[in-house]
């Protein structure tokens, strides 16, 4: 059976370990190699594109989050009057 868990899968007798950033056979393989496969094989793909829009999704999933992160900051950190600490 096939599971994309890596936290099960590099305990796999089956499972190829990365050498380097720009290893294509490992079964974990880092996001520039990904991208570098994609551009050599996929006609019109930039890598500097895709990772734009990336960029963009976080920062508009933590904007979406904010609110609900400010509430959990002010109700956990009553006393933080300063904003001075983290959770």
């Amino acid at each position: 059976m096939h599971l994309t868990n890596y936290a099960i899968n590099k305990n796999s007798d089956n499972f190829v370990k990365s050498t380097g950033e720009d290893d294509n056979e490992a079964n974990k393989r880092s996001m520039s190699s990904v991208f570098q496969t994609m551009e050599e094989k996929e006609p019109g793909f930039k890598a500097s594109e895709m990772m734009e829009k990336i960029e963009d999704i976080c920062v508009k999933a933590c904007i979406s989050v904010q609110p609900a992160l400010a509430h959990a900051y002010r109700t956990t950190q009553p006393d933080d009057l300063e904003n001075s600490l983290c959770f």
